[in-house]
């Protein structure tokens, strides 16, 4: 029975690696804090969910130090190279057309309306 389970975690480990392969580092703006999120972050989390969010500095922060408190390795000058890198590159002032959610306009179906209660 162990062997079993043992060649399941196996497989299924294997195919997370496969589904998740770490993303080239070209995708990234240069810099180190580039580098230390390819070395440091993307261990555990996709590219996108590193750099998904649109951040002030104070917010890549905690997020930072919430990732250390789960176990990140990170030392104090890599975490300011890091939290600056973000902030910069990573900011709500970085947010463009391109990174937003676009939320589709729904018609609504011929005769609904607003719902209506009765009481």
């Amino acid at each position: 029975m162990r062997i079993v389970l043992l060649l399941a975690l196996c497989v299924a480990t294997a195919a997370l690696a496969a589904n998740n392969p770490a993303p080239p580092p070209g995708n990234l703006p240069a810099g180190v804090g580039g580098q230390l999120i390819q070395t440091r972050c993307i261990r555990c989390h996709s590219l996108s969910v590193s750099t998904g969010k649109r951040q002030t500095a104070a917010q890549w922060g905690v997020t930072v130090d919430r990732m250390i408190d789960r176990g990140a390795r990170i030392s104090d000058e890599e975490y300011d190279v890091l939290v600056d890198y973000l902030a910069k590159n990573f900011s709500p002032a970085k947010a463009t057309a391109t990174t937003l959610p676009v939320i589709a306009a729904v018609k609504p179906a011929k005769g609904a309306g607003p719902a209506t209660r009765r009481h």
